[in-house]
């Protein structure tokens, strides 16, 4: 590919490690890929499904919208050396159910 184009396009899993929100345990599974060019790598999440036992957590994954991605670049000459990475996480939450009555300071945190 021509200089900066991407090069190679990666997908794969990020299973997160189990996530406690007061009575629930969750397990966030986000599809990524990763994108890479001569000066860049680029991981990006665009779906994010959580896992667990209880019935209220498919309830929650209709109720959000998730996105991450990450991009790193370098410099790597022969006086200077360095790595950049910038990350832009969005996730939006409509709260199902009980979460309703809930302040949204206190969801948020």
């Amino acid at each position: 590919p021509p200089p900066g184009a991407a090069a190679d396009v990666e997908h794969f899993l990020l299973v997160v490690p189990p996530v406690r929100f007061f009575f629930l345990t969750v397990e966030p599974n986000v599809k990524c890929t990763v994108e890479t060019t001569d000066d860049s790598v680029v991981v990006a999440g665009r779906e994010c499904v959580l896992e667990g036992s209880d019935g209220i957590i498919r309830s929650i994954n209709r109720a959000f919208v998730f996105e991450v991605i990450a991009k790193m670049t370098w410099i790597d000459s022969a006086d200077h050396r360095r790595i950049d990475c910038a990350v832009d996480l969005r996730v939006d939450v409509a709260p199902p159910g009980p979460f309703r009555a809930m302040p949204r300071r206190v969801l948020e945190t």
